[in-house]
């Protein structure tokens, strides 16, 4: 299934690999939006490789998946989840719908807007001063495609090593999506990322 976007925060489009409709974060129901909606959620975290079973602290047996309601309706039988988020950091021409300057008050009222209103399509995520636009919905390709026809530049995560729809940290996230925000922080390579990293030669657990 194509990635579809679902929510805009600064330079970071978020897209989920489920349906639209089907895809909710912390208060995407209130107004105004800016103020009160979190990112995305992801699959429960109970399935997750390194969380699934700790010195029989874990939520099941090993080799078994936890078969709470929330995992059931996240996770796959084989261990794989049924959807995920991915992140595309982009720069360019374009607002949202919190920017006065984009979204002239003719068009678009200024903290009317929810997240759960925006993915319904009742104004774009994104608006030039060209008037483009890019709406809720599309996909990664398309979206990446548009950014650049503006003028501006993408570059996609490691969808491996996204927690909570944001970077670990480790460098290959940062080598791989020119994430400057953590060029100021230790970068900590996860486990999900080691035997990533090391096809591409890279070192964890390093300072920059």
């Amino acid at each position: 299934m194509p990635e579809r976007l679902c929510y805009v925060e600064g330079s970071w489009a978020y897209f989920t690999t489920q349906e639209l409709k089907n895809q909710w974060g912390d208060d995407w129901n209130d107004t105004p939006y800016e103020h009160n909606a979190g990112d995305p959620y992801i699959p429960c975290w109970h399935n997750e490789p390194d969380k699934l079973f700790v010195n029989g602290r874990g939520y099941v047996s090993p080799g078994e998946l936890c078969q709470c309601e929330l995992c059931k309706a996240d996770w796959n039988m084989d261990g794989t989840p049924k959807w995920e988020i991915k992140v595309v950091i982009w720069d360019g021409a374009f607002g949202t719908p919190d920017q006065p300057d984009y979204y002239p008050l003719s068009c678009s009222p200024i903290g009317e807007y929810s997240v759960k209103k925006i993915n319904h399509g009742v104004v774009p995520w994104l608006r030039s001063f060209e008037d483009d636009v890019i709406y809720a919905g599309i996909s990664i390709k398309e979206f990446c495609k548009q950014i650049k026809l503006g003028g501006g530049t993408t570059k996609q995560s490691c969808a491996s090593c996204i927690r909570s729809a944001e970077f670990c940290g480790c460098i290959g996230c940062i080598s791989l999506s020119g994430c400057t925000r953590m060029l100021t922080t230790r970068i900590t390579s996860c486990t999900k990322c080691t035997k990533l990293n090391a096809g591409r030669g890279i070192q964890g657990d390093n300072y920059i």
